[in-house]
């Protein structure tokens, strides 16, 4: 009687123990984007996760060591004359207590772990030591995920922004956000993209003599530009930024390449020398008639100060492809479509309608 006594004793003393732990786990083991809680995920909810798979198994661990033990201390007792079996309940206890030691090593370095790599404590271990204390969600919207360029709408006041990864997404979108969002209001249809808040409106008129200083527009790295001055690449406005960044894009796909596309104007070489030989509020210097789209229209236009204009380098063999690409990069704001000789090339007017530039009557067709 005295041995089952003893017997009860231990195995009280070992399971209880465990049960309780295991008593202490509750909750689901995905924390989070269920019907009980549907908020996000984040790399917290991650770690909470693997804590809780990690504590499962320790409770299993030792419910399992109490009953090995407990089968071992069992062959002990009731051994007898057979040292086969002591030898065996010897063996099951010993590597019992083996596996709970191994056990509580492995847990107690991969929670050192996690904690290291959740914690916001400038010691990184957080109390307590052996509970993930993890906050600030981790995978979220953070500073790193924010975007590094701003899509503004309007000409010549903000209308509203949005934010972008890059340049190239800015350039891509922007212009279609801003329709969009804002339709034809106070300039809706267009958008520019800045590393900030064009605070002023994309098309706010330069300063005095600041033709061909602004910087490159988001995108204007693949413009080849034949013979003129790389500074007028900054006078493009925000519409003719996206139709160029278009028209390079699709020589890209049909040629594998921007060999087959050259911008042999902008603005005017004339507004980049120091000081300027061209004033397009008169058409006195300049490369192009007065009110010309390339100017932004007529110094009474809302678009004048920045060039909604370009000419590419074209011959008959050309013209034809540069003309419909045009149609499709610049759709219904491609309003002006004229080949040109002396020399010969492909001029496109955008946003007439708005800017008011001084064009012909009839555009000439390509040869």
């Amino acid at each position: 009687m005295k041995k089952y006594i003893i017997l009860v004793l231990i195995i009280s003393g070992l399971t209880l123990p465990a049960i309780s732990f295991a008593g202490d786990l509750s909750g689901p083991l995905v924390p989070c984007g269920t019907s009980a809680n549907p908020a996000a995920c984040t790399l917290c909810d991650l770690f909470t996760m693997i804590q809780t798979l990690i504590d499962f198994i320790t409770a299993g661990i030792f419910i399992l060591a109490g009953i090995f033990i407990t089968a071992g201390g069992l062959m002990i007792l009731l051994a007898g004359a057979n040292p086969g079996n002591l030898d065996l309940g010897k063996k099951m206890i010993t590597n019992a207590v083996i596996g709970v030691i191994i056990a509580l090593l492995a847990w107690t370095v991969i929670n050192m772990v996690f904690n290291t790599l959740v914690s916001t404590e400038e010691d990184r271990f957080p109390a307590p030591w052996n509970k993930i204390e993890c906050t600030g969600g981790g995978v979220v919207e953070t500073e790193e995920s924010k975007g590094d360029y701003v899509c503004t709408c309007g000409e010549n006041s903000k209308v509203g922004s949005k934010e972008f990864l890059n340049g190239i997404e800015c350039s891509s979108q922007c212009s279609n956000y801003c329709k969009t969002t804002f339709g034809a209001v106070a300039g809706g249809d267009y958008g520019c993209c800045s590393d900030k808040v064009m605070e002023n409106g994309c098309f706010a008129s330069p300063p005095s003599g600041e033709w061909c200083k602004r910087p490159a527009p988001s995108g204007s790295d693949v413009w080849i530009l034949g013979g003129i001055n790389s500074g007028q690449k900054g006078d493009a406005n925000a519409s003719l930024t996206n139709f160029l960044n278009c028209m390079y894009r699709e020589v890209i796909r049909a040629y594998g390449s921007t060999n087959n596309l050259t911008i042999t104007s902008i603005s005017d070489d004339g507004l980049c020398s120091s000081p300027p030989t061209c004033n397009p509020a008169t058409g006195a210097g300049c490369a192009h008639t007065v009110g010309s789209c390339h100017y932004g229209g007529p110094s009474t236009s809302p678009c004048f100060g920045s060039s909604s204009a370009v000419d590419f380098r074209a011959n008959a063999t050309t013209c034809a492809w540069l003309a419909q690409t045009a149609r499709y990069c610049g759709g219904s704001n491609a309003y002006w479509i004229n080949w040109e000789t002396n020399p010969d090339h492909l001029h496109v007017s955008l946003n007439n309608g708005t800017c008011g530039c001084n064009e012909g009557a009839t555009p000439n067709p390509c040869p």
